[in-house]
C-alpha cells in the first residue's frame, strides 16, 4: 500500500480544471506562440504563399482577403492566424466552436473600420 504524501497540501494553490479560458492561460497561451514566420516551424509552402498574399495585400493599401485554415488539432493554424495579424498590424481574437458553445456561429467579426469580415477557424 503506498504511503500518503508527507507534502503539505495547504501549499499547493487550488485550481480546477474547466473548459473555460483564465487570464492566466492566455498569457502563457501567447507567450508560447511564434511571434513571426521566422519562428514558425515547417508548413514552408503554407509560409510563403502567406508571405506573398500579405505583402500583396500591403502593396494594394487593402485588407488581407480571406483565409481558412482547416486540419486536426496541433497543426498551428491558430499560431499562423495569429502571426497574420501581426505582419497585418490588427488585433485578433481567437475562439471556436467547441469553446464558445455555438459551433458555426462563430465565423468572423466584422472591422468596421472597412467593412470587412474576417474568419479564423
Amino acid at each position: 500500500m503506498p504511503k500518503p504524501d508527507d507534502r503539505n497540501e495547504s501549499a499547493v494553490p487550488s485550481r480546477p480544471v474547466a473548459p473555460k479560458l483564465v487570464e492566466d492561460d492566455v498569457n502563457y497561451d501567447v507567450n508560447l506562440r511564434p511571434r513571426g514566420f521566422d519562428e514558425y516551424v515547417g508548413q514552408e509552402q503554407v509560409k510563403e504563399n502567406l508571405k506573398v498574399a500579405i505583402a500583396a495585400a500591403r502593396g494594394r493599401n487593402d485588407v488581407l482577403d480571406h483565409i481558412l485554415f482547416h486540419g486536426p488539432p496541433g497543426l498551428g493554424k491558430t499560431s499562423l492566424a495569429y502571426i497574420i495579424s501581426r505582419e497585418m498590424g490588427v488585433n485578433i481574437k481567437a475562439t471556436s466552436g467547441p469553446v464558445s458553445g455555438a459551433p458555426g456561429r462563430s465565423c468572423g467579426a466584422a472591422d468596421k473600420s472597412r467593412g470587412r469580415r474576417y474568419s479564423v477557424h
